[in-house]
């Protein structure tokens, strides 16, 4: 929460130590621009919300950026 772009520092040190990344669905910086930053497949992990089309719009974009695994 610090660091500035965070998560998209922690998935270049994830990929640096060959192990997967998995982006939340409350991170700060954007599933698209952390997964523009590495080149292996980031993880993605979605809370279910009340509000379905939330969660089906971030599901639409989770797949288009690369995310091909859901914890």
């Amino acid at each position: 929460m610090f660091a500035r772009r965070a998560e998209v520092q922690a998935a270049k040190a994830a990929e640096h130590a060959g192990i997967p990344f998995c982006e939340s669905t409350l991170s700060i910086c954007g599933l698209e621009e952390v997964a523009a930053a590495v080149k292996r497949p980031v993880w993605f992990q979605l809370y279910v919300m009340k509000d379905r089309s939330y969660a089906e719009d971030l599901m639409a974009r989770a797949q288009p950026s690369g995310a091909r695994r859901w914890c």
